[in-house]
């Protein structure tokens, strides 16, 4: 865990911030510190020198990544969880239906709706908004990945041990 002085600031994926001890009379910190870690993980490094697991998430059909965190001071020890979105939302969600359709040809989605139901595939207005979910979570609309973890490797921040190729994702 990265330290200002003797004092941890580290805080796991997904909270909002850390309001650290008071640093008051150190010349380098004289304020409490307030952490806000959105959008990356930890990715120190244990005891015996192996760092912590560091997954970082491939869009739905891409590979995903399991790298090994480095402990990096510079990176506060901690590392991205993915590569981010390319497209917003509501672009991604306007995509092409042929796109689409043929990366749903290629790659099995499981949803909770199963839009070939005929009960279901009759619904228009359910396949829109079925369509226009998928769009928004479908390749195109996130940054590749490979780079960002090479970019990781590179900053020595994490090393990537194994690339996870998906075979079908689960949305919903």
């Amino acid at each position: 865990m990265p330290h200002v002085g003797d004092h941890p600031v580290d805080v796991e994926h997904g909270q909002r911030g850390l309001h650290a001890p008071s640093l008051a009379g150190q010349p380098h910190c004289p304020r409490p510190i307030i952490r806000h870690k959105r959008s990356a993980t930890p990715a120190g490094t244990s005891a015996d020198g192996w760092g912590e697991p560091v997954i970082v998430p491939g869009s739905m059909g891409a590979p995903s990544y399991l790298p090994h965190g480095l402990g990096s001071e510079r990176a506060l020890g901690s590392a991205c969880h993915g590569a981010g979105r390319s497209v917003p939302r509501g672009a991604a969600a306007r995509g092409s239906d042929a796109e689409l359709d043929e990366f749903l040809r290629e790659f099995r989605v499981v949803t909770p709706l199963n839009h070939r139901d005929p009960a279901v595939a009759t619904r228009r207005d359910i396949i829109a908004a079925w369509r226009r979910d998928l769009k928004q979570e479908a390749p195109w609309a996130y940054k590749e990945v490979r780079p960002v973890v090479e970019s990781l490797r590179t900053a020595g921040v994490a090393e990537p041990v194994v690339e996870l190729r998906p075979i079908l994702t689960v949305k919903g």
